[in-house]
C-alpha cells in the first residue's frame, strides 16, 4: 500500500516492481483533486502513468 485516506475511502496500491497500480475508491467516482493527489504520490514512488487505464464505473454504491 502506497497511501490510504484516513477514513479508508481511497487507497493507492502498487506492486513492488512498479508495473501495476490501483487507485481504489469506495464510491464509483472520485473527484479530480483527490485523484490527482494520489496519482502524484504514485509518480513520486516511480510509477510510469503513461499507460494508466481509467476504468469507468457505473451503478450505485452499496450501503
Amino acid at each position: 500500500m502506497i497511501q490510504i485516506a484516513p477514513d479508508y475511502s481511497v487507497s493507492l496500491v502498487g506492486s513492488p516492481d512498479r508495473k501495476f497500480l490501483w487507485l481504489l475508491s469506495r464510491t464509483p467516482t472520485l473527484d479530480r483533486t483527490t485523484q490527482e493527489h494520489y496519482l502524484a504520490q504514485a509518480r513520486l514512488q516511480g510509477f510510469d502513468l503513461t499507460e494508466l487505464i481509467q476504468t469507468p464505473h457505473t451503478g450505485h454504491p452499496t450501503a
